[in-house]
């Protein structure tokens, strides 16, 4: 199921789901490009999943990256 997705640079796209594989149910963040001849999107091998346990950290990292890119701002 695609929860949400973030259109980058280009024809990029990052795409974030919750997939079930085998009976285990995962998160995973995954980019997506374009095809130029058939415009479908096709996921590339760039990414990653990850233990739904995890999130709450994914976020409290994501937190911190965005406060750093603030106070980088702030202080320019």
């Amino acid at each position: 199921m695609i929860v949400h997705e973030i259109k980058l640079k280009g024809k990029h796209l990052l795409r974030i789901s919750r997939d079930t594989v085998n009976g285990i149910t995962f998160g995973q963040l995954r980019l997506w490009v374009q095809d130029p001849q058939t415009n479908q999107l096709t996921s590339t091998p760039k990414g990653f999943g990850f233990d739904l346990d995890s999130v709450d950290e994914l976020i409290q990292g994501l937190i911190i990256l965005k406060c750093f890119q603030e106070s980088e701002i702030f202080s320019s």
